[in-house]
């Protein structure tokens, strides 16, 4: 019986797509005539959600982020979508527990290009459901999206069979508020002191690791 379950977050955990993603926001900052920020700024947009970035790191007010959301997109569409590669050895690790467990993708990235990602990669056989933000603005928060997923799924079995997996602190953050249990990567664009001070239950370096935890 597979009496475990694995979200897993996709940016940062199953692909490096900081090519995609930053070119992408190059993309719509020109677009938008906004200043370019420095590489450092660039790489907090990888993992939040993109309204939250465009208005925190650009002080974009509401309905700038939701165009230059539209501006993302539309670049992501054409030709970020395929600037990534999956990290060494992650095929290998959700393949392994995929033999025992349930797995699913439990992404801040718009839901349509997660799908066309992981097909592309031919790793959505390993998933039973993928996850992401939509057009309508829903699924902003990661906690939501994992409630989302607990809910649809009925995972009513003990929270301590339930892994959250990401490199950031939102992940985390998203774990907590389900009363899930929490991986942080650091192989990603992970940061040992945030998973640290939000309280991740294991932090890990590469993605061979999860095979090595003591509970599966």
């Amino acid at each position: 019986m597979k009496n475990k379950f694995f979200l897993f977050d996709l940016d940062g955990t199953i692909i490096d797509s900081s090519e995609g993603i930053i070119n992408s926001i190059k993309y719509s900052l020109d677009k938008m005539e906004k200043s370019l920020p420095d590489d450092e700024q660039l790489r907090k947009f990888i993992g939040p959600p993109l309204q939250d970035s465009f208005e925190k790191i650009i002080m974009m007010t509401k309905e700038e982020a939701e165009k230059a959301i539209d501006y993302f997109r539309e670049y992501y569409q054409e030709h970020g979508k395929d600037e990534m590669k999956p990290y060494d050895n992650i095929e290998k690790v959700i393949k392994k527990l995929n033999e025992k467990y349930t797995l699913y993708v439990a992404t801040s990235k718009y839901e349509l290009f997660a799908h066309k990602i992981l097909d592309n990669l031919n790793f959505s056989r390993y998933f039973k459901k993928i996850v992401g933000s939509n057009e309508s603005g829903s699924f902003r928060k990661k906690g939501d999206i994992i409630k989302y997923i607990l809910e649809t799924e009925k995972l009513d079995i003990r929270k301590d069979e339930i892994y959250m997996i990401g490199d950031t602190e939102y992940d985390i953050i998203g774990a907590n508020e389900n009363n899930v249990r929490s991986i942080g990567v650091l192989y990603g664009f992970g940061i040992r002191k945030e998973f640290e001070k939000v309280g991740a239950d294991w932090i890990i370096e590469l993605p061979e690791d999860i095979l090595t935890l003591s509970d599966f």
